[in-house]
């Protein structure tokens, strides 16, 4: 009898024991995928405080209040747009020998593609400089409607690949660009993107 007991015992025991761990599992499966969307929900409120900021820097690049150069020059044209794409040049900064230029794109109609190929930026002497896209040359940005999105080229960069020095990025005493074109396609094929006569450096626009 004491052993028949026993043997019910074990056999519960051997019966249960799936059935326990199945509950565990479960159970860790239910709070990974709990902190996963605590994640994404974090992720998704910062892309939405990053896509205001950009929004409020691009209102104010537009506004272009210190678009003035040194020389007192009047405020050129910081946006245009290319295929119901938006582009507003926000200058260049200077970091040693290294100069990068940003632009804010946002498509004003579905879906589009960033710009892929080189800068090139002509100093008041008509010297040119040539300059790569930051993530490379092919590397494509997806744009989505009405949503600004950072775009950033690379001057006197050191080669990623070799170590080299990159080309001369323009002189720090230019306060101004003769021009700052920007090639859409990586062979330089098709349309352009333009900026005549812009400052070098420009200071968002203060609120009044």
């Amino acid at each position: 009898m004491v052993r028949f007991v026993i043997l019910v015992c074990l056999t519960s025991g051997l019966l249960l024991t799936p059935t326990v761990a199945i509950g565990q599992s479960q159970g860790s499966d239910v709070e990974l995928l709990k902190r996963e969307l605590d994640l994404l929900k974090r992720e998704l409120e910062l892309v939405k405080r990053e896509n205001e900021i950009l929004k409020r820097e691009l209102e104010s690049y537009k506004k272009g209040g210190s678009a003035k150069g040194a020389d007192n020059t009047p405020d050129a044209a910081l946006s245009v747009t290319v295929d119901d794409v938006e582009y507003v040049y926000q200058g260049s900064v200077r970091n040693g020998p290294k100069l990068t230029v940003t632009i804010l794109a946002t498509s004003k109609d579905g879906f589009k593609v960033a710009p892929q190929g080189q800068m090139t930026i002509i100093d008041d002497k008509g010297n040119k400089f040539n300059g790569m896209p930051v993530g490379g040359f092919g590397a494509q940005t997806k744009l989505r409607e009405g949503i600004p999105v950072k775009l950033q080229w690379h001057f006197g960069a050191t080669n990623a690949f070799t170590g080299a020095a990159g080309v001369a990025a323009p002189s720090a005493k230019i306060t101004r660009f003769a021009g700052v074109i920007i090639n859409r396609q990586i062979a330089g094929a098709g349309e352009t993107i333009d900026f005549r006569n812009v400052p070098a450096v420009i200071a968002p626009a203060k609120a009044k």
